[in-house]
């Protein structure tokens, strides 16, 4: 279980600066599963696997609730900067080509009557409450620019990451009876990431505002089995599931008391998701009876 919480926060306060003012959250934490197991017995052999990546947690024992979050955030808060205010968070691979999440099981069951195997692959990503990635000016918040030309106020939260999930397992008998072989391999991943950039019940006055939220990367899910019996059945069975409830949101909201976004320039409030699934599935049944 990883439920790290990154986050650039300015909260109940007066900031004046003459120069730009940033607020960075990254989260590049990699995460690495992998679980393996062989089994061969004389007359069963049976060995399971299961690889899980998980960021989210409620505690049994209080009912606590953890999740990994990034946040960049102006709270209850007057804000003068002279250039650019820009806040910015966001969960990303740890470089250009590693991928962020990878969880991968195998297992192999070999026995002269019974062979039986099974693997589960499992990414479950999420938050209990909240968001998962968070840029926003809220509760009241004042942020003014004073520079007509360069002062401009962006919000930026993004998802870019790549994730795999892979199971794999064999199952194989080898006597000259009867004998059954059973395999079946599961990766699956679940995602539940609502990504938010938000002006909410705050005062904006710069020459232009850039609020956008966006999920992008890949998810890769991939599954196979193979069930081998050289004298009767052979039965093997794989799933590859991607089961996906991201939420991007990009938005001025005004509440209970009256809000004022003043720009001289372009107002832009976007939210995309680019992301690419991919799942694939294969099994293989030799029978030999």
């Amino acid at each position: 279980v990883v439920t790290p919480v990154t986050a650039a926060r300015i909260d109940d306060s007066v900031v004046t600066s003459s120069g730009e003012l940033n607020l960075t959250a990254t989260d590049t934490i990699s995460m690495l599963a992998i679980a393996g197991a062989a089994s061969f017995g004389g007359k069963a052999g049976i060995g399971a696997a299961a690889a899980t990546n998980l960021t989210h947690w409620t505690s049994p024992v209080t009912g606590d609730k953890y999740g990994e979050s990034v946040t960049a955030q102006i709270s209850g808060s007057t804000v003068q900067a002279g250039y650019l205010t820009k806040l910015s968070a966001s969960i990303a691979d740890p470089s250009g080509t590693d991928p962020r999440i990878i969880a991968v099981a195998g297992s192999l069951g070999a026995g002269k009557t019974v062979g039986a195997s099974g693997t589960v692959a499992l990414n479950d990503l999420g938050v209990p409450t909240g968001n998962a990635v968070e840029a926003s000016i809220v509760n009241g918040s004042s942020v003014t620019s004073t520079n007509a030309a360069a002062g401009g106020v962006e919000l930026s939260a993004t998802v870019d990451q790549t994730i795999y999930a892979a199971g794999g397992e064999v199952a194989l008998t080898t006597g000259s009876g009867s004998g059954l072989a059973f395999g079946v391999g599961i990766a699956m991943t679940i995602s539940d990431l609502p990504v938010t950039a938000t002006v909410t019940d705050s005062h904006i006055d710069a020459p232009s505002l850039d609020i956008e939220a966006s999920i992008g990367g890949t998810v890769n899910t991939i599954s196979a089995g193979a069930g081998v019996s050289t004298n009767s059945v052979a039965i093997a069975g794989s799933a590859a599931v991607n089961d996906i409830d991201d939420t991007v949101n990009a938005s001025i909201v005004g509440g209970s008391s009256p809000q004022v976004v003043e720009t001289s320039g372009a107002i832009t409030v976007a939210a995309k998701n680019t992301t690419d699934y991919a799942t694939g599935a294969g099994d293989v049944e030799i029978d030999g009876g």
